[in-house]
């Protein structure tokens, strides 16, 4: 599976949601819709991917105020007047009761966002803020056909399905800007370092470091023992041993100028797992993707390339055991700021 590079500085206030819609543009006509039929439906199928898992796990029903940026090798399209000035606005599909409009034009190579930076089209997926402070969010992301001719696969999962899931991760940091975006913002003005604040800033630092290397393994691995365990018991005190060897690696590795990573990397297991998380959700769902448990865990944990997502979706595994998910979303995706470490151990108490 090819790795999709997020930009911290987007991710630092995540929000997420994608479409592309062609209509009767001014400077296009009616063959733009034509040829794009497909592509519609897709995005719309994205829609339906998030709303077919957030009503059995989620109780928040209204997604965060977004403006939508997508393309293809040709053309943009937008829910944004920033990123589209010029032309007539229409009607495309909507996310739950949202009733978007959107516009459409080429890019040329150059794509404006709504918070006035410009970037250059390529495989990428992110959100952000429109400027620090603001609730205004924006989402990112190339339409299938851009990801396909720039070779992008999934042996595990497919495409289509990969690309459902990356717009599922996605919207899950939509979600979470309120909550995690200050904090993020925090670290990367108090870090004394020369790493930049990423989701995978841990393992930037010490993925020269061999013995850190290894006791990462075990531990990731301790964590998955207790989240496959079919035994209420087992799971419990599996999650106990865990937890401890959690704490012993950040009380060993984590010191001087790197003591903030004990928070980072709580924040960074729970933005990541939850995002893959529910992207594993609707890979077995039967209204999903479908797929056996063991392939969608496979794909979700992509050979532990990106060791935060690996270890995060385990952690969540191992809570929806413990709560059903309409009890436990609301500490991730409210108004409240909790992290998954946190969580487990109070209910590992």
């Amino acid at each position: 599976m090819k790795i999709i590079k997020e930009n911290v500085m987007y991710i630092r206030h995540c929000c997420t949601l994608f479409i592309l819609l062609l209509s009767s543009a001014v400077c296009f006509g009616k063959n733009v819709l034509k040829n794009n039929d497909q592509g519609l439906a897709v995005v719309q199928s994205w829609f339906n991917a998030w709303e077919t898992i957030s009503k059995d796990i989620c109780e928040a029903d209204r997604p965060a105020n977004v403006d939508f940026v997508f393309f293809d090798d040709s053309l943009v399209y937008s829910t944004s007047t920033v990123t589209i000035s010029k032309q007539t606005g229409f009607k495309g599909p909507g996310f739950k009761n949202q009733h978007l409009i959107w516009f459409v034009e080429p890019h040329h190579d150059v794509i404006l966002l709504p918070d006035g930076q410009q970037i250059k089209p390529s495989i990428m997926a992110f959100a952000s803020t429109v400027d620090s402070g603001s609730e205004q969010t924006y989402f990112v992301m190339p339409l299938p056909s851009f990801w396909k001719n720039a070779g992008v696969e999934s042996k595990e999962l497919g495409i289509d399905n990969l690309l459902v899931g990356i717009f599922l991760h996605e919207y899950s940091h939509s979600q979470q800007i309120r909550i995690y975006g200050e904090q993020l913002a925090l670290m990367e003005d108090k870090k004394s370092h020369l790493y930049p604040i990423t989701d995978n800033i841990v393992q930037d630092v010490f993925e020269s470091d061999s013995a850190y290397c290894k006791a990462f393994t075990i531990e990731v691995d301790r964590f998955y023992q207790a989240a496959l365990s079919n035994s209420p018991g087992e799971r419990d005190e599996k999650l106990q041993t865990a937890l401890i060897v959690f704490t012993d690696r950040h009380n060993r590795w984590f010191v001087n100028n790197f003591t903030f990573l004990k928070e980072a990397d709580k924040l960074f297991l729970t933005m990541e797992g939850l995002g893959q998380y529910m992207m594993y959700r609707w890979l077995i769902h039967k209204q999903g993707a479908n797929l056996p448990e063991d392939l969608a865990l496979k794909g979700v944990r992509r050979g532990g390339k990106k060791r935060s997502q690996e270890q995060g979706v385990a952690l969540f595994l191992i809570l929806e055991k413990k709560m059903k998910g309409k009890e436990w979303m609301s500490k991730f995706y409210g108004n409240r700021m909790e992290d998954i470490i946190s969580v487990l151990q109070k209910e590992a108490r």
